[in-house]
C-alpha cells in the first residue's frame, strides 16, 4: 500500500514538473526540385502556448529564447494563445525577441474565440495573421507559400480562398490549428503541388496513461510520441504544443517546438 501511494505521489509530482521540460524537435521536409536558394531555410513552429498565468509566459519566454538561439528565417505560431485578450498581448510581448527575417506568422485556435481583435493584436506586435490567407515568402531564388486556415471548431476555415494565392510556389505549407482541418484541404491544394501540413491543438494528450494511450487526446496511440501523420495525403504535424489547459499537468506528453528545414527531396534521396 505505502509502495502504491509512494508511486501515486511520484507521478504527480512528475505530472508537475513535466510541463516545464521544453523539448526540441527537428525535421526537414523534402521538395522535389528545391530551388538551391530556398536549400536550408529554417522555420521554427511552436503551438498551443495558453499564455494564462505567470508560470504560463515564463514558459513561453523560456521557448521564445530557445527557438531565437536557433535563428529561425520563418516563425509560425498555431493558435491557442491565452483564454483573454490580455493573456495573448502577454504571450506575444513574450514572443518578441524572435525576429526572424521572414517574418512571424500565426493562425487562430479554438481558444483564441473567446476573445475579440486577435488580427489586430498580432497585427500591433508584428505578427501577421493567416486566416484563410497565404502568405508568399519571394526570395531570388524560389518561393515558399504559408496558407493559414481559420479553426475547424470555432472558425470557418476557407481553403479554396487559401489555396488559391498558393499557386506557382516551390514550397507550400498548410497550417490549421486542429488537424482535422486538413483533409478536407487538400482537394484544393494546388496540382502537382508538395505540401506539409503544421497542426497543434490536441497537446499529444497532454495527460496520458506512460505515452500508451491519452484519454483527452484526438491522436493514434502512442499518445505522446512525436507524430507525423498522413491527412488527406497530406503528411502532417500533430505538434504536443507548448502549454497546458484545463489543469497545469502533463504526464508523458512533452511540450515541444519545431525546427523544420527545407531540404531538397533529391539530395535527401
Amino acid at each position: 500500500m505505502l509502495l502504491v501511494l509512494f508511486l501515486l505521489v511520484l507521478c504527480l509530482l512528475w505530472a508537475l514538473v513535466e510541463p516545464h521540460i521544453i523539448t526540441l524537435r527537428r525535421d526537414e521536409l523534402a521538395y522535389p526540385a528545391l530551388p538551391p536558394g530556398l536549400e536550408g531555410l529554417k522555420i521554427a513552429f511552436v503551438s498551443d502556448l495558453h499564455c494564462d498565468s505567470r508560470m504560463a509566459r515564463w514558459r513561453v519566454e523560456r521557448a521564445a529564447e530557445k527557438l531565437a538561439r536557433l535563428a529561425p528565417d520563418v516563425v509560425i505560431l498555431g493558435g491557442d494563445y491565452a483564454n483573454t485578450q490580455e493573456g495573448a498581448a502577454l504571450c506575444f510581448d513574450a514572443l518578441a525577441g524572435l525576429r526572424p527575417k521572414h517574418g512571424v506568422y500565426a493562425v487562430p485556435g479554438n481558444h483564441d474565440a473567446r476573445y475579440q481583435g486577435l488580427a489586430g493584436l498580432l497585427e500591433q506586435h508584428g505578427i501577421t495573421p493567416l486566416v484563410n490567407d497565404c502568405a508568399r515568402i519571394e526570395t531570388e531564388a524560389g518561393t515558399l507559400a504559408l496558407a493559414g486556415l481559420d479553426d475547424f471548431l470555432t472558425g470557418s476555415p476557407d481553403p479554396q480562398r487559401a489555396l488559391a494565392q498558393a499557386e506557382g510556389a516551390d514550397a507550400l505549407l498548410l497550417i490549421a490549428h486542429n488537424p482535422l482541418g486538413i483533409a478536407p484541404a487538400a482537394p484544393y491544394l494546388p496540382a502537382g503541388s508538395v505540401a506539409y501540413a503544421l497542426c497543434g491543438h490536441t497537446h499529444g494528450g497532454q495527460v496520458t496513461i506512460f505515452g500508451l494511450w491519452g484519454p483527452l487526446s484526438e491522436r493514434f496511440c502512442p499518445a505522446y510520441a512525436p507524430l507525423w501523420a498522413a491527412e488527406g495525403g497530406v503528411p502532417t504535424l500533430y505538434s504536443n504544443g507548448l502549454g497546458t489547459t484545463a489543469i497545469p499537468l502533463r504526464f508523458f506528453a512533452l511540450p515541444q517546438i519545431h525546427l523544420l528545414t527545407l531540404v531538397s527531396a533529391e539530395k535527401q534521396g
